[in-house]
């Protein structure tokens, strides 16, 4: 069909693409696909179908008018002598003859600028709301005020006119179509299928966002056309405030002064349902349809009145309209990953991790709930900073706003996640005020969740980051799951609401057998099952060159965060001890921490000056070169999830000298791979330090062989995060 052309626009729409895309291909030469933004390999299917394909800039919101827009000018460059374009959306199949019928119509109407048929519901029974959508497409057919998405239109008409306002986040044919009839052209409405739509809509979370959508289109539109001789949507907009906020206002908050017989008010909306009910009927429906019609209609002005308030909100920020987009996410988006503070320093795991993922195919959009307050010296965290979204960077304006804006969209889900962070608050430590502020995060994690189209949320650590991600989840976001290191969710699990936490998550993730026992002790056994353990990986850089050779040097190195729970200030002593004795040898504490201070003072305080040197935060370069510098690494924790300094060192050939606890002695064999002393100990670390000190190289050599034979068996990164995407997939 030489003088028609095809534009689909579209969004993550997978197999709904693959099917608009071959309805036609067969039914027009000339086909353009414009996509927003999706992660699900849309663009690569167009271009499978050789068509031309625009991408539309991300940090511009994206709108369908934008869309439309992009890819007629696209479609009209490349294609001069076009007559007609046929809109369609990437969740709809062009019918079969659709194109030639509707051509046909043009050549009998010469002053027609559109004309579109009738768009059914693919699977109109699959659900209520799937059967309301079918209800709408039935509009009467002969000249029309507006048209929908899908329409086959007059290029001439469309460049006298005007194309589509792409400041629009719904509403924009209708606006167009103003237009185009104050220009004098027709819009006309033929009795012939068009269209197969998908709307897949199977919650009512779902008919909600779209009813959300609906209100604030019809406000923009509104807006827009409010000079104009016969400004759009006037009548439907003031009836959605009135029936959707003025009369409930009115009910509940005079009830109390007129002992509950303002609550009569609603009797206004059962009037109104009765009214739709029989226009339904007049038009055709059979009573079951025209009440489950009239119902929605009512509930709708509701949704359609938050609507109109958000887009206020958003003209008082002079902020873009965005999509507001009701579909479920694609199953194949990216798998979001939050975390309190990262890039860190000490956070290099989780790094190693993402990247595991992502080469096993699993794209991963990186969250920080603020920045790290430490200096990146490796280059892969500095990296990784670029590609991460720190969220309170965006300022507590944007925050404010946010909430507000989810408030109003959302309010039935808000008040439910404002629930929830009270009651998990008033557990905490915290507090209620902490764990709002708390929610205020999730409210804004969840727009970069949309943006991103995040199918799965998985925070680390299963303190605040794992609270964020419950509350999102709270709020309509993606279901989560949470990696628990330990030990602070050990300590305080009550004040952490860990066996809330774990209830409401997909799964949950341990990083040693210790640590899933930690689990079972704090959640109901029928929560066991979604209870798994995968444990940290180790980087390529230590696990490729295998087990090398100790130089015969006596220096020692404790990598770890200078805190209090990893024992550097026993370690100090353990040191003073042996230096008392006449042993000679050097010690590096590789890292940095809030210790820092105190622990340089008792450096003083016991003359270790020339045996002890602090190093500061480490590229992970560097800490392997210390390891290697060394003989035996050290670390004497009082508590600890499973450290992966000490798989490092292993895997590096370094045997160890430890504490006997948590998943440790799971890695650490004494007497095998190493020592392992209880936590505490100033004599017993001493010892260990003296043998480590006169054990021969040859001795030391086949522990740390023995040892990095078990990280390589247990902590290799990639079969590691083979196991999260296994997850991640279920």
């Amino acid at each position: 069909m030489g003088n028609v052309g095809v534009v689909v626009i579209g969004r993550n729409e997978g197999e709904r693409l693959r099917r608009c895309l071959a309805s036609v291909r067969s039914q027009s030469a000339a086909l353009v696909y414009v996509d927003s933004g999706s992660s699900d390999g849309s663009v690569e299917l167009a271009r499978s179908f050789d068509a031309d394909v625009v991408q539309l800039d991300p940090a511009i919101p994206f709108t369908a008018a934008r869309a439309r827009n992009a890819g007629f000018a696209c479609l009209i460059k490349k294609n001069i002598d076009l007559e007609f374009v046929q809109f369609v959306d990437g969740d709809c199949e062009v019918l079969p003859g659709w194109l030639s019928r509707a051509r046909s119509e043009f050549q009998e109407h010469a002053g027609v600028a559109v004309v579109c048929g009738r768009r059914r519901e693919r699977f109109r029974e699959a659900s209520a709301y799937n059967r309301l959508c079918d209800m709408e497409w039935d509009t009467p057919v002969g000249e029309a005020a507006a048209c929908g998405g899908d329409s086959l239109m007059r290029i001439a008409a469309l460049q006298t006119a005007g194309v589509f306002d792409d400041a629009l986040m719904a509403g924009e044919e209708v606006e167009l179509c103003s237009r185009l009839r104050n220009s004098g052209y027709q819009i006309l409405r033929i009795n012939a299928d068009m269209t197969l739509h998908d709307a897949a809509m199977s919650r009512f979370s779902q008919w909600w966002r779209r009813s959300v959508r609906t209100g604030y289109g019809m406000a923009a539109c509104y807006a827009v056309t409010r000079s104009r001789l016969s400004p759009l949507w006037r009548r439907e907009t003031r009836s959605n405030l009135v029936y959707g906020i003025l009369l409930p206002f009115l009910a509940v908050a005079a009830a109390p002064w007129c002992y509950g017989a303002s609550l009569a008010l609603f009797a206004l909306h059962a009037l109104l349902a009765i009214r739709v009910y029989n226009a339904r009927r007049r038009h055709g429906d059979n009573a079951a349809d025209a009440r489950h019609y009239a119902a929605f209609c009512v509930l709708g002005k509701f949704a359609q009145a938050v609507g109109q308030v958000r887009f206020r909100l958003d003209r008082l920020r002079s902020q873009r309209s965005s999509l507001i987009e009701y579909k479920e996410r694609a199953a194949n988006g990216p798998v979001a990953y939050l975390i309190n503070q990262y890039p860190h320093a000490s956070h290099s795991f989780i790094r190693r991790e993402i990247t595991a993922l992502e080469k096993s195919g699993v794209p991963v959009a990186r969250f920080s709930i603020r920045a790290s307050g430490v200096q990146l010296v490796d280059h892969a965290d500095q990296e990784e900073a670029k590609r991460t979204t720190v969220l309170l960077a965006s300022g507590l304006a944007a925050l404010a706003g946010v909430l507000i804006g989810t408030l109003v969209s959302r309010p039935i889900c808000s008040f439910a996640a404002l629930r929830l962070a009270i009651r998990v608050g008033r557990r905490s430590e915290r507090g209620v005020l902490r764990h709002l502020v708390y929610f205020a995060e999730a409210c804004l994690l969840l727009k970069y969740l949309g943006r991103c189209q995040a199918r799965h949320l998985h925070a680390h650590f299963g303190t605040n980051s794992a609270t964020v991600a419950m509350l999102t989840r709270a709020l309509g976001g993606p279901p989560y799951s949470f990696t628990v290191h330990g030990p602070e969710e050990f300590d305080h699990p009550e004040e952490l609401s860990l066996r809330e936490k774990i209830e409401r998550a997909t799964f949950v993730v341990a990083v040693s057998e210790f640590g899933k026992s930690q689990l079972f002790r704090w959640c109901d056994a029928r929560q066991w099952s979604k209870i798994h353990v995968v444990r940290c990986g180790v980087d390529a850089a230590f696990l490729a060159a295998g087990p090398q050779p100790i130089p015969d040097v006596a220096r020692l190195v404790c990598v770890g965060r200078l805190a209090e729970q990893k024992g550097q200030i026993l370690l100090l002593e353990a040191i003073a001890r042996l230096v008392a004795e006449g042993e000679e040898f050097q010690t590096i504490l590789a890292g940095d921490g809030p210790m820092r201070s105190v622990i340089e003072q008792r450096i003083g305080a016991l003359g270790l000056e020339s045996h002890i040197h602090i190093s500061g935060w480490l590229s992970n370069e560097s800490v392997r070169k210390h390891l290697l510098d060394a003989r035996a690494m050290v670390l004497p924790s009082f508590a600890e999830g499973l450290p992966v300094v000490l798989m490092e060192a292993l895997a590096l050939g370094r045997p160890t000298v430890t504490t006997y606890i948590a998943g440790i002695p799971e890695l650490v064999e004494p007497g095998r791979s190493g020592w392992l002393v209880p936590a505490g100990s100033v004599s017993e670390l001493a010892a260990a330090l003296r043998q480590v000190l006169h054990t021969p190289v040859e001795r030391l050599e086949a522990m740390g062989k023995l040892g990095a034979e078990r990280v390589a068996a247990r902590h290799d990164a990639g079969t590691e995060a083979a196991k999260l995407a296994a997850l991640f997939s279920r």
